[in-house]
């Protein structure tokens, strides 16, 4: 990890992609995904990285412009509404 965001909140905070959350839809199928606060933090983390140089590959890069897209969006919106209009 780069120098500069090791010390990054989102860096100590444990989560892990390979780790979701198992959640019961109102229809009463189970799915899996993350915490909406945690992935918001992970953009903020990747647009941090590319603030200080520390994403490189073109892919990399990419998943920096969603994130930013996504934070945006939210910023827009706001997370808990996001959600509720995504699940309704």
């Amino acid at each position: 990890m780069h120098p500069a965001v090791r010390g990054h909140a989102f860096a100590k905070s444990g989560f892990n992609l390979a780790h979701p959350i198992v959640f019961q839809k109102i229809t009463g199928e189970v799915e899996q995904g993350f915490n909406s606060e945690d992935l918001v933090e992970l953009c903020r983390f990747l647009l941090k990285a590319r603030e200080f140089g520390a994403l490189q590959s073109k892919s990399e890069l990419t998943l920096a412009q969603a994130a930013e897209g996504s934070v945006v969006s939210v910023d827009e919106v706001g997370v808990t509404a996001l959600i509720d209009e995504a699940t309704d």
